[in-house]
């Protein structure tokens, strides 16, 4: 898996300020590393393993602390880019645009899961399964199918996991998770930009 992938798969299956367990960041992932240039979870093989961590926590709190974002975080993300190979425009472009279609995914998915609370039964739209071509090469079928199934329980009024509580999702508890979204992506949108 790319920096890239590896980066895409956190914002969707490892990370949900509300985090639900058919979310859990436990799929397949089809491709593999050349063991020469990358290590095993797709990063380069020179990018140190405390570098790694510090590039993930730094996604993470930005997704979800609202005022973690400051110029000195946003410089230490570019300097962890720039180590990590990422120099071209073409490349930043590339990174910003993934990682902003998986929230763009979530968002998508949240509003899905409105409208099957509201039906009482499952619901996709053409917007999330035109999402979910491109993200299956990302993360594997197993993880869309996931999200096909927590739609269902929420479509069927039984719980689901979140914040490690089980419970029945309700229409504030969905209409939250969307009001989340949205600033999450301008905070994602501003990391990723140089």
């Amino acid at each position: 898996m790319t920096p890239l992938k590896a980066a895409l798969f956190f914002i969707l299956f490892g990370f949900t300020t509300i985090s639900c367990d058919h979310v859990s960041g436990k799929g397949n992932v089809s491709d593999k590393p050349s063991s020469a240039t990358q290590d095993k979870n797709g990063y380069p093989a020179s990018f140190p393993i405390e570098d790694r961590k510090r590039f993930e926590e730094i996604i993470k709190n930005v997704m979800s602390k609202t005022d973690y974002l400051t110029p000195s975080i946003h410089s230490e993300f570019w300097r962890l880019m720039r180590k990590m190979g990422i120099e071209t425009k073409e490349q930043e472009s590339q990174y910003k645009k993934i990682m902003t279609a998986g929230l763009v995914y979530r968002k998508q998915m949240w509003k899905d899961a409105m409208a099957s609370l509201e039906e009482g039964k499952p619901y996709k739209s053409s917007e999330r399964k035109q999402y979910e071509k491109g993200l299956a090469q990302i993360s594997g079928n197993s993880q869309l199918e996931q999200n096909d199934r927590m739609i269902d329980d929420i479509a069927a009024h039984k719980p689901i996991s979140l914040q490690g509580n089980q419970v029945v999702a309700t229409k504030e508890i969905i209409e939250k998770a969307l009001a989340d979204v949205g600033p999450t992506i301008d905070r994602v949108e501003v990391l990723f930009t140089p």
